[in-house]
């Protein structure tokens, strides 16, 4: 047999396989489509409560509050605390860190956080629910921030405690 034969055998056979992959691509595209149910949520200069009971993940600060994180599935990866004043563990899974100029994250797993107090700016994407309370526009000089889910216009945040679905529009 030639090389070139052989050459040609090599490529009539890898054809079919070469087709099947091709064929799976439109496949995977729309399963990925289909996983793509997590919604956003952005708080900007927020003050009052924010309270995220998700599975997902969350970067945020606070000029001055509280911050705490539960991570209910042990799940390998831990919250993370910078500039705290004081922390304590609340238990086995809760973390409580109280101060200014707080930082924190929770990546990758089912997370239930709350965030209490003046200058709150948070990032979140996950599905799950999100407890809104800002303190109140009533209140002079309390300005209370503003929040935004999947990219929508931003809004006042609500001056009563709110559930919201975090989840694709």
């Amino acid at each position: 047999m030639s090389r070139r034969h052989s050459s040609s055998v090599r490529l009539v056979a890898a054809l079919p396989l070469t087709v099947l992959l091709l064929a799976l691509i439109p496949a995977a595209s729309l399963a990925r489509t289909r996983d793509l149910s997590h919604g956003t949520l952005s708080v900007e200069r927020g003050r009052g409560l924010v309270v995220l009971s998700f599975r997902g993940g969350v970067i945020g600060a606070a000029v001055h509050g509280r911050v705490t994180i539960s991570d209910p599935v042990d799940d390998g990866t831990d919250a993370v605390f910078s500039n705290c004043d004081r922390t304590r563990e609340l238990s086995d899974i809760t973390t409580l860190c109280v101060g200014d100029d707080i930082r924190f994250r929770a990546v990758g797993g089912r997370w239930k956080v709350r965030v209490s107090g003046r200058g709150i700016n948070l990032s979140a994407v996950g599905r799950g629910t999100v407890l809104l309370d800002g303190s109140g526009d009533g209140v002079p000089g309390a300005f209370d921030g503003f929040y935004s889910l999947n990219g929508e216009d931003a809004l006042s945040l609500p001056d009563f405690p709110t559930l919201l679905p975090l989840a694709a529009p």
